[in-house]
Order: structure tokens, then C-alpha cells, then sequence
């Protein structure tokens, strides 16, 4: 969430994008996500909304879910990240636009390298930004994400082995 808000904040700002609803899930259950937005269809039925940026592809495919349930043809921009198979089926399916992958094979291989380090008292030099936990900046180190949708599926999470072709229905050309 805090890569969204960072890369929103100035269309924000301007006026460009205006934020009707945030809310933030303790449970990451699509079920809750499910809930949230049907009753905020309920009670917004006159606004427009744009796109549901979800904090990960289960609870886009909750609001995916309510989506098709009471609007059943929508036009609203959905993401969400982890690049699970739902998630990628929802692209495919044309009802979610993009997920982030986060190549867990390179995060495991550099959290290992540099626990190692740490436990040796050398310093980590990969160092890349830092986050504050809300008592002081940390440092960090982030790798770079790959945003997937429809046009790069092979090429991203199935070319790497992450899901495999056989898990994913593709659209017949």
C-alpha cells in the first residue's frame, strides 16, 4: 500500500484522482473484501468509480466477485499483487487488469545472503532505501517488482517457473 499511495499522492494532490474509499483488511480474506465494497455499492449507488486498487489478488477477486454480482458488466480498473492463479485467471478473464510479482526466489536468496551477513557483524551494502516502522527509518532493501497483465503472462510468472502454463486458462486467439 505504501508504493500505491507514493506513486498516487501527486495526481491526489492535483485533484486528478480522488480517493472515495480506503479501508484496510486485518483478515486479507476475499470474503471481507466482499462485504466491504457490497455494502459501499449499497450505499454509493450513483458514483462512479473508477478503479479498486486491492492489496493483493484475493481481495480483488472478492470485489471482482460483488462486481459481477450486482453490476455483472463493469468497466472499472482492478489491481491487485502476489500473482496468484486466481489472479492471473482474472486477467486473462479480462475482469482484473494487473498484478505485481515479487520474484520470491530472488527475495529468499537475498534475505539469505544478507542474514548471513548480519549474523557475521559484516555490513549489508545492498541497502537500496529505508521504511520507518513508527519509531524510526529502517534500512532496507527492495528489489524491483514486475507489474503482469494480459500481454506478458508467458514472458513474467510462467516463463520463471512461478505458475505453470497448465494451472491458467488462456483466451483462445
Amino acid at each position: 500500500m505504501h508504493g500505491q499511495k507514493t506513486t498516487l499522492a501527486p495526481y491526489i494532490e492535483r485533484g486528478d484522482i480522488k480517493i472515495v474509499m480506503e479501508k484496510y483488511l486485518n483478515t486479507w480474506n476475499p470474503i471481507d473484501a466482499y462485504i466491504e465494497i457490497q455494502g459501499f455499492l449499497e450505499k454509493n449507488k450513483n458514483l462512479q468509480i473508477d478503479a479498486i486498487l486491492a492489496g493483493n489478488d484475493g481481495l480483488a477477486g472478492g470485489c471482482i466477485m460483488v462486481l459481477d454480482k450486482m453490476l455483472g458488466i463493469w468497466d472499472i480498473v482492478i489491481t491487485g499483487t502476489d500473482a496468484s492463479v486466481g489472479g492471473l485467471q482474472n486477467i486473462l478473464d479480462g475482469k482484473q487488469s494487473m498484478t505485481v510479482y515479487k520474484p520470491f526466489k530472488d527475495l529468499a536468496n537475498l534475505a539469505a545472503e544478507q542474514a548471513v551477513k548480519l549474523a557475521k557483524g559484516e555490513k549489508i551494502e545492498a541497502v537500496n532505501s529505508s521504511i520507518n516502522n513508527g519509531f524510526k527509518d529502517v534500512p532496507s532493501v527492495f528489489l524491483e517488482t514486475i507489474v503482469v497483465d494480459k500481454n506478458n503472462i508467458r514472458e513474467t510468472v510462467v516463463a520463471s517457473g512461478f505458475v505453470s502454463v497448465d494451472r491458467l486458462t488462456f483466451p483462445k486467439k
